[in-house]
């Protein structure tokens, strides 16, 4: 299942109830952000001068992106902020013990087993688990980054990753976001221990898409 995000410029409101019809967008407004998709209506059919698709990748890939963007934004790994107990810990270690067929022998846990059961754990006892154990475990500073209601970033981070509208209001404030930060940004990418340039490719793209967005448009989630 893949995700599409996509920028559309000068919007046009039309009488039209769908898409079919070339060159048209719908606004779709999210209960948990009231206001995101402004200034357009809610499920309307809007009309659009130009387009660009900022990514087209799976969820999968943008839930990395985004961990990678909190981290960079100076958000915490959640795992680093809670601790468990001393009897948790034991509680951890039996865990892991107990996984593992009677016929393997070793010399010392697993450190990777480990750290899964232990942030398995601190999911459970904190209550960290509302979006999935995977989402927790594997981003863990963009879990820092969605539970905070301001910040660098934030229209993102905090936003659905399955669909949705955020109207150029919100687009501008983005774009000057991803701008002043972008070299930083480069800097990033060649200092920090996943060297991964394809985080640098995608903060590009969002930039030219918003750039778009910008001109009284949008960037729809689908």
């Amino acid at each position: 299942m893949g995700l599409t995000i996509t920028a559309y410029s000068k919007l046009q409101l039309t009488k039209k109830r769908n898409t079919n019809s070339e060159n048209t967008v719908q606004i779709i407004k999210l209960q948990d952000w009231p206001e995101r998709h402004l200034p357009f209506k809610d499920n309307r059919v809007y009309e659009f001068s130009e387009e660009f698709k900022i990514i087209d990748v799976g969820y999968a890939g943008y839930m990395r992106f985004r961990n990678q963007l909190a981290k960079f934004s100076g958000y915490v790994n959640i795992f680093e902020t809670f601790v468990l107990t001393e009897e948790e810990e034991k509680t951890v270690v039996e865990d892991v013990k107990s996984s593992i067929p009677s016929h393997i022998k070793y010399d010392k846990l697993p450190e990777t087993m480990l750290e899964w059961q232990r942030r398995t754990a601190i999911c459970k006892k904190y209550n960290l688990d509302q979006e999935g154990y995977s989402t927790c475990q594997y981003f863990p500073y963009f879990m820092d980054a969605s539970n905070k209601n301001n910040g660098l970033f934030n229209i993102i981070l905090s936003f659905a990753d399955n669909g949705g509208s955020i109207g150029y209001i919100d687009c501008i404030k983005l774009l000057k976001d991803f701008e002043d930060n972008y070299e930083k940004a480069k800097l990033f990418v060649t200092t920090h221990t996943f060297n991964d340039y394809s985080f640098i490719q995608l903060y590009e793209k969002f930039i030219e898409g918003l750039k778009l967005a910008a001109q009284e448009g949008v960037i729809d989630l689908e």
